[in-house]
């Protein structure tokens, strides 16, 4: 994988996987499996709707959203299509979000049926289209699957040079500032991600971190679905739902960071307490030969390799 090649060329690859799985999310009782041959059909179909509503390379649209199989196919059908990303925190303020619409020049917002009543009521002379995620085709002319139902149509190409997504800092010095990654940035990243096996073929990724940094971004998303990896959605950040996605998804890689690592200790550990002595003494020794192997031997592979963090 070369930095001179696009994000379309790879993601134009995500089919060859076939039925293998490439997401699991998981709801609070139940989960839903997308292969990657449904990933890479839905994101084709998607991108083919947006050409056909008259969206256009370099054109933006933004994503405020949750995690979710359909924001990632709506984030991959976007680049496919030629336009831009801009994945956006679910978390911001009013104030903020205009001045990230406005700045943006967002052709059109990307949400659910929760959060549209807010980018409605926002004070934005120019309204962006408003997709729904979640809304029936059939009761909502807004609902994405509407796109999906397009047929197939010839899609922009893009350079390496071509921005495929806009990021925003967090705004804590000043307003939230736009950041471009072009295609042959991100490219660039994934090369090194494989070169340095960060990840390799045989594991199995969890994502719990919001899709609008570039890190869960890029090496969440991106890097494990380049790679034909399953990629786990975990229902909630709580600890004992993130042991679920763990075990649920058999995953052997975690994209985190330290507060979500303290979560999920927690959890084992509440987990442990309510089992009784015995499970509780086990553990604790389970911990301390662990920490004497990694410090006289200097390794912790293959003790830990059942979840590394990343």
């Amino acid at each position: 994988m070369s930095s001179a090649r696009t994000l379309q060329s790879i993601i134009d690859s995500l089919g060859e996987r076939g039925g293998k799985t490439a997401l699991l999310a998981l709801g609070k009782k139940d989960r839903h499996r997308w292969s990657f041959k449904k990933l890479a059909d839905c994101l084709r179909s998607f991108a083919s709707g947006l050409a056909k509503d008259g969206f256009k390379r370099g054109d933006t649209i933004a994503l405020f959203a949750e995690n979710r199989p359909e924001w990632i196919v709506a984030a991959l059908g976007i680049i496919r299509a030629g336009a831009v990303a801009v994945p956006l925190d679910i978390q911001l303020g009013d104030n903020t979000l205009v001045h990230v619409l406005r700045d943006s020049r967002a052709r059109a917002v990307i949400t659910t049926q929760r959060r549209m009543e807010r980018i409605e009521k926002l004070d934005l002379k120019e309204k962006p289209k408003l997709i729904l995620l979640d809304a029936d085709p059939d009761d909502d002319k807004r609902s994405w699957e509407r796109f999906l139902n397009k047929a197939a149509t010839e899609l922009p190409t893009t350079s390496p040079d071509d921005a495929a997504v806009l990021l925003y800092t967090s705004g804590t010095t000043g307003p939230p500032k736009g950041v471009p990654l072009s295609h042959g940035n991100i490219a660039s990243q994934l090369d090194v991600i494989i070169e340095m096996k960060v990840m390799t073929g045989e594991d199995r990724a969890l994502l719990p971190l919001p899709l609008h940094h570039v890190y869960p971004f890029v090496i969440g998303m991106l890097a494990p679905l380049a790679l034909g990896l399953p990629l786990t959605l975990p229902f909630s950040l709580s600890g004992q739902q993130l042991l679920r996605a763990l075990h649920e998804g058999e995953v052997t890689a975690i994209v985190g960071v330290p507060r979500l690592y303290s979560a999920l200790y927690s959890g084992i550990e509440s987990r442990v307490e309510s089992s009784g002595w015995i499970a509780r003494g086990l553990f604790s020794a389970f911990l301390t030969g662990s920490a004497f192997v990694r410090s006289t031997f200097g390794f912790s592979l293959p003790v830990a390799r059942r979840s590394t963090p990343i």
